[in-house]
């Protein structure tokens, strides 16, 4: 139960205690939580700290509200997603029995910066290739990518992207560039404008980021590709 003495305020203990329930199966998915008035008198709080944990559970897709009928449990399906060396959006979802899509955002030309000419050892003048893609799986958004490839390696990206699955297909089959990945950084970052837009989450929904870049035979950088997965719909593994 609860700790009255404790520094954590009451509305976040009852937020842990529910989440716990909802992930060990005590509630089980699309069944009806209890009424506000109900878990008041159990935990011995007002309704309004019932409230606060109910909205939290509801921001983080543990929950969905029926108006009129009540707050229900969400079912919680993940996309299993492997990140690995040479391991792709599409070849993970076709591996796990799922249906890839990819949407098109953004395509254009942009100035250099100091970060991206660091990466790509280039100097600040020469133009990137950005690309912004929103994957989906089952017709389900579950990740925002911006891909970053300096222009002189696919002077016309642009116009071949359109006639294959993949940037990573094209570059190898038009470009006759390759590439594996070389590092990876993993951290939790909290949505943006256009992750609320397009990943259909709240604002204060935490997204997985994940930021790698990917290197050719020799040593130089082709492309920097940082991801925000929906933490609801994808589970991560990593493979050495």
């Amino acid at each position: 139960m609860i700790s009255r003495e404790s520094s954590i305020p009451m509305y976040y203990q009852i937020y842990k205690i529910l989440k716990h329930d909802i992930e060990h199966k005590i509630y089980q998915e699309n069944t009806k939580l209890p009424p506000e008035r109900e878990m008041a008198a159990l935990f011995d709080v007002t309704r309004e700290t019932i409230r606060k944990s109910l909205r939290r559970l509801q921001e983080r897709g543990f929950i969905y509200t029926v108006k009129g009928q009540g707050n229900f449990v969400t079912k919680r399906e993940f996309v299993k997603y492997s990140l690995g060396k040479d391991k792709n959006f599409t070849d993970n979802i076709i591996n796990i029995g799922m249906n890839p899509e990819t949407r098109l955002i953004s395509f254009e030309k942009i100035i250099n910066d100091e970060n991206l000419a660091n990466t790509f050892e280039t100097d600040i003048s020469d133009e990137i290739w950005e690309i912004v893609r929103v994957r989906y799986a089952d017709d389900t958004p579950v990740s925002l990518t911006k891909s970053y490839i300096p222009v002189k390696y696919a002077v016309d990206l642009d116009q071949k992207l359109g006639y294959y699955p993949s940037i990573t297909e094209v570059l190898r089959k038009v470009y006759k560039l390759s590439s594996i990945k070389d590092t990876s950084e993993i951290e939790i970052r909290f949505p943006e404008k256009e992750d609320i837009k397009h990943l259909k989450v709240k604002k204060n929904y935490p997204l997985i980021n994940v930021t790698s870049v990917n290197k050719m035979a020799n040593g130089k950088s082709l492309e920097l590709c940082t991801t925000n997965f929906r933490t609801d719909k994808i589970k991560i593994t990593v493979k050495y």
